[in-house]
């Protein structure tokens, strides 16, 4: 019986996996997609480093919002323009979020004490509870990404595994690459195959950031989930006019400011949302079910 169902699904181009740890689902994707740009074979050449990083080279990228770019009656808004190019030095990036589970060794070696505020804090969805000065993960969210992250939490974590935050315009330039484009895989609108968000993907929760199955969302550096699943804390304070005056070459962000930038729209987002250029500045001491983040390092 079990083989003959095998067959069977292996005759019809059925993929079976366990993206959550729970129940045997059929997979998005199939070998019979004639999307544009699938990669099928893209943990055969899987450019992740054993340090669970992809390289992301000297280049230029454009920051901003491209209206060119958009169809219907979508415009700009007004902090995500002008559009101007900026040159970034070489660095290194996370391939996936932080994780949960990650996020727990961090805390119970280190304490949930970030300075200014908690480490995590919110708990609106508790994945992550404390119990006996223990921090423990609920079980089947392992590998989510970490939400509920204060920004010092973030912070403090990356610098903890001898890392650092990206630079908004790292993280542009991760998830544009060198072509211009209004998602991070290019002009197609998203679908479940590129993104957990807010429109039927997903089961009102993230995904497992490493579960391999959203290989048409990939960033052209080869990075996951750069749009969806969790926004993403950056180390640039936000102000509205940046753009405006912000200089040519690694920018840093605003020297003042009460917020932080966060980037790639979450779980919970609408597809306008998952736009490359979409920002949004946020409280360093509010943390929120759908943000998280990932560490970048200097080569």
């Amino acid at each position: 019986m079990v083989l003959t169902l095998v067959a069977l699904l292996a005759q019809s181009g059925c993929g079976l996996c366990w993206p959550r740890g729970g129940a045997m689902e059929q997979c998005i994707a199939s070998d019979d997609d004639d999307d544009t740009g699938d990669d099928d074979d893209a943990g055969d050449d899987d450019d992740t480093g054993d340090d669970g990083m992809v390289d992301v080279p000297l280049g230029s990228v454009e920051m901003g919002c491209d209206e060119d770019l958009m169809t219907g009656p979508s415009s700009c808004d007004s902090d995500e323009v002008p559009l101007h190019v900026v040159t970034i030095s070489a660095f290194r990036l996370d391939a996936w979020a932080v994780t949960n589970e990650d996020f727990v060794a961090f805390l119970n070696a280190h304490g949930n004490d970030c300075g200014e505020a908690d480490c995590l804090g919110g708990f609106s969805e508790p994945e992550i509870s404390e119990s006996a000065g223990v921090w423990s993960v609920l079980a089947g969210a392992e590998r989510w990404p970490v939400m509920e992250t204060y920004w010092y939490g973030a912070r403090d974590y990356c610098a903890w595994v001898g890392k650092r935050l990206p630079t908004e315009a790292e993280w542009a330039r991760a998830a544009r690459g060198d072509v211009p484009a209004l998602y991070v895989w290019g002009a197609a609108e998203p679908d479940c195959k590129h993104a957990i968000y807010g429109d039927g993907c997903g089961e009102g929760h993230p995904w497992a950031v490493d579960d391999g199955i959203r290989v048409l969302g990939r960033s052209p550096f080869g990075a996951w989930d750069m749009s969806g699943n969790s926004w993403e804390w950056v180390q640039d304070r936000y102000a509205a006019d940046y753009y405006e005056w912000s200089p040519g070459t690694d920018p840093q962000g605003p020297a003042t400011g009460d917020s932080r930038v966060v980037r790639g729209g979450g779980w919970d987002s609408n597809s306008s949302m998952l736009r490359v250029w979409t920002r949004w500045g946020r409280s360093m001491n509010l943390g929120n079910d759908s943000v998280g983040f990932r560490c970048a390092a200097t080569p």
